[in-house]
């Protein structure tokens, strides 16, 4: 459970400092505090839903739909770059949803399961790097390529 309000700590603070930058960054700062808390919600959600907390998973599984149906709302999304958000979105999601879900599940960190053709594929992988390279690749998507 610390581990749980540590992430949602750490989020809050991330959304909050993004909402500070706005003008600054043209919704950058805001763009990925959203992403994140929609993917890490989304995961948190997951993870009670599937250790029985089923109250809580479903709540933060309604926040995170409440949070992704809001990013065009609250930013100045551009229909000539929706490639760039998806891309941006999925390398974030695979770089953080595994790990979230499982402090939320009480699993170990690294766990992968073996439910799912996801989960199968993944077994006996070293992700550490990748998940590390993606989170990379997907902060740098979202300075760089809405910058221009």
């Amino acid at each position: 459970m610390t581990k749980l309000l540590t992430i949602l700590l750490i989020l809050v603070s991330l959304n909050g400092f993004s909402q500070t930058q706005r003008e600054i960054r043209n919704d950058n700062w805001l763009r990925l505090g959203l992403f994140t808390s929609s993917i890490v919600l989304n995961s948190i959600g997951d993870g009670f839903n599937n250790s029985g907390n089923k109250d809580m998973g479903h709540l933060c599984n309604a926040l995170s739909i409440g949070v992704t149906l809001s990013i065009p709302l609250i930013i100045d999304v551009n229909r000539d770059n929706w490639a760039w958000y998806l891309f941006e979105y999925t390398f974030i999601r695979f770089a953080i949803f595994d790990y979230a879900y499982n402090m939320a599940a009480g699993n170990d960190l690294n766990y992968i399961g073996n439910s799912n053709y996801y989960d199968k594929a993944l077994q006996g992988q070293q992700l550490g790097f990748a998940k590390a390279m993606s989170l990379t690749v997907g902060i740098a998507i979202n300075f760089q390529q809405f910058n221009k």
